[in-house]
């Protein structure tokens, strides 16, 4: 089996607790047919993290730099 390398870059000016592994896992489920990119944007527009796909995990996710 062979390993695939994603990398996301994310900027904000601020972060909700979870809220990159929320991103993250629900841009995999679009990645992977689970859902269509329109899902994704209603996703989004509903401001509701429980219409948000699953989080992907910790693993693998690291912070890379923070500006002031």
């Amino acid at each position: 089996m062979s390993q695939s390398l994603l990398l996301f870059e994310i900027c904000a000016d601020a972060y909700l607790k979870q809220m990159v592994r929320t991103i993250v896992g629900s841009l995999l489920w679009v990645g992977t047919g689970h859902w269509s990119v329109e899902q994704f944007e209603n996703a989004l527009k509903s401001k509701d993290r429980r219409a948000a796909g699953p989080n992907a995990p910790a693993v693998g996710l690291s912070l890379q730099r923070i500006e002031y």
